[in-house]
This record gives structure tokens, sequence and C-alpha cells, in this order.
């Protein structure tokens, strides 16, 4: 689930990594949000208001695809967000490796958390 949510997300994740890089973030970090469920959407509301959230569900109802958005953070601050909702999934990050010509995404469900690496542009 999470895989096929990533690569449909493909276009928000690198357009949201370069606006970090632009915004000069320390080691940017991707989240991308499935907004249906607790998890997703405790996280989106950290940077956005809850009817935002709700817009981007009722859209994504109209289309029937999965409501995502998407947010660059630096690793800290993904790091931190993690911990508050899986202490694994704090530590999984903060042992992640991954080459310099890439950067990591992170999705993140109601029931799952996981990352890995976009090629940079």
């Amino acid at each position: 689930m999470i895989e096929q949510m990533l690569q449909a997300s493909k276009e928000k994740i690198e357009f949201a990594y370069a606006n970090a890089v632009e915004r000069e973030v320390e080691l940017p970090v991707v989240l991308v949000l499935d907004v249906r469920g607790d998890g997703g959407s405790w996280v989106a509301e950290r940077f956005t208001e809850r009817s935002k959230i709700d817009e981007v569900i009722r859209e994504s109802e109209m289309r029937g695809t999965v409501p995502v958005l998407t947010f660059a953070v630096s690793q800290k601050q993904a790091a931190l967000l993690l911990g508050e909702l899986n202490p694994e999934a704090r530590a999984s990050l903060e042992a992640m490796r991954i080459p310099d010509t890439q950067f990591l995404a992170i999705g993140i469900t109601d029931k799952d958390i996981a990352g890995r690496g976009f090629e940079k542009p």
C-alpha cells in the first residue's frame, strides 16, 4: 500500500523536495500522508488546518483516489514527529542510510510507516 502511494505521488514528492531545497531545509525528508486515517491526519494537522485535510478527502472521494498530502521537513523534525507516532519508526529513520544521490520519502497511513529513497533532481 505505501509503496503504491509513494509511486503515485512521485511528482508531489519531487516538488516538495525541490521546495525544501529552495528553503534551505537541512537534510529534507518528504512526508507522504494518507489523511484518511489517524496517523496521516495527525501529522498533517501539524502543518495545515483540518478544513484543508477534509477538502482533500472530499476531492479524492469524488475522483476515487487516495487523499494524500505531502510536506517536506528536516530529518530532525521528521524524527521527532515519527517518534510521537511510533518510537520504533523514529529509531528506524535515524538508522536509515540512503545514497547521497537520493532523498528520503516516508509514507504514513493509519496502519503503517515506511520510507525509501528517491533520486535527487
